[in-house]
């Protein structure tokens, strides 16, 4: 493992590995180098011990970058003191991942394996050089019971003629335990709220649904912007 920023050495061109880091785009990640390993070679990277004794909702995250041709495995491990238990997240990460330069989200509930925990990251390779698997942004957290936000917004496209009107649509994100059946969402644009409209369905922890908006709006003239987000009156981060 070691600590990257900017693309790997044998990722320019887009070949394996990330651009950049997932969180600002000019820190650090860490990264599997697969160049001079060779088949069913391991990697392991340990992170420090977790106190989890005084949350109610104990939850690993981390994001990860599996691009390249000969991409291998990712494995995530977990010790409470009396051993490691393998591939607490099954199954595990086999094979490239995603698009190019994509970093994808991963979490795990940690109800159950103790109180004071570590993990291990392990990295299976295939033995060459388009290998390379990155890791950032690890994290354990308390996760809420209630959690929803707009993760992105899918519409409109990038042009829009001055004066049509356009439709808007968003993606929605239950980061929270429990299941969403009723929640507002907004939107805005150059600050002015639009719409106000009611979901409603299921939405289980961790899914995503897309959500387009009833009501259109007049396209300005010139750059302009666009917000959209979530009312849940129970949000943990409202």
């Amino acid at each position: 493992w070691v600590v990257g920023t900017g693309t790997t050495p044998s990722g320019g061109g887009g070949f394996t590995g990330p651009s950049s880091d997932h969180t600002t785009g000019s820190g650090n990640y860490l990264y599997y180098e697969a160049n001079g390993t060779a088949f069913n070679d391991s990697a392991f990277a340990f992170t420090a011990c977790y106190d989890v004794s005084g949350l109610t909702n104990p939850t690993i995250e981390f994001y990860y970058n599996m691009w390249g041709s000969t991409i291998g495995e990712l494995h995530l491990d977990v010790n409470s003191g009396t051993g490691w238990v393998r591939d607490i997240i099954s199954p595990f990460f086999s094979g490239q991942q995603g698009s190019v330069n994509q970093w994808l989200r991963a979490e795990r509930g940690l109800g159950g394996y103790g109180s004071i925990l570590q993990f291990r990251f392990r990295v299976k390779g295939n033995g060459c050089c388009n290998g390379d698997i990155a890791i950032d942004d690890v994290k354990v957290y308390d996760k809420l019971n209630n959690d929803i936000g707009v993760v992105d917004i899918v519409r409109p496209s990038l042009i829009s003629q001055t004066g049509t009107q356009d439709t808007v649509s968003v993606d929605i994100r239950n980061y929270g335990q429990n299941t969403q059946t009723s929640f507002n969402v907004v939107y805005a644009v150059n600050g002015a709220v639009v719409a106000t409209e009611p979901w409603t369905g299921s939405l289980p922890t961790n899914s995503n649904t897309t959500y387009k908006f009833n009501t259109t709006y007049t396209v300005p003239s010139g750059p302009y912007n666009i917000c959209a987000w979530t009312v849940l009156a129970t949000d943990g981060l409202a």
